[in-house]
Formats: structure tokens, sequence, C-alpha cells
């Protein structure tokens, strides 16, 4: 069976019990606006982005997390191998 990623949710996020540190993966588009993506329940990877008064959101879809930004386009990041695309 393959990993289960998890994209935490404001709430969880206010709840989380790890430091950003504790992640072992980091990618930074920006700075501002931060997602958090447990494997199999493991802190696993922080993304960050600008922040952006206008829209900027996230979607954990299948083995992909996709980030809508208004200034910036979409971004696609596989998460095996954390190949970024950006459309």
């Amino acid at each position: 069976m393959g990993q289960l990623y998890r994209l935490l949710t404001d709430s969880d996020v206010e709840r989380n019990i790890y430091d950003i540190e504790d992640y072992q993966k980091h990618i930074y588009l920006g700075e501002g606006q931060y997602y958090y993506i447990l494997c199999d329940e493991e802190p696993y990877l922080v993304v960050g982005v600008d922040k952006i008064e206008y829209f900027s959101d996230a979607v954990l879809f299948y083995e992909y997390l996709v980030i809508g930004h208004y200034q910036d386009g979409i971004f696609i990041i596989q998460m095996d191998n954390l190949e970024i695309t950006t459309v």
C-alpha cells in the first residue's frame, strides 16, 4: 500500500504538535503563507508561498499538492519526488 499524505487544515495547524524544523522537506516559493503535509501521520513537507490579500489556497489531490496562487499561477508538487510544475 502507498503512503498516505494529509494536508493540515488551519485548525490542525493551530493544535499541531510539530515545529517547522520537524518536517523532513521544505520548499520555499515565497514567504508568509505556509502549507503543512503529513506523510503517514509524520511531518513530511512544508511549502511556503507569498502571502497575498487576494487568493491563495491548496488542495491535496492523490499524490499531488496543488496550490492556486492569485499572482504566481498554479503550483503542482508531486509528493514522492517533490518535482514542481507551474501552470
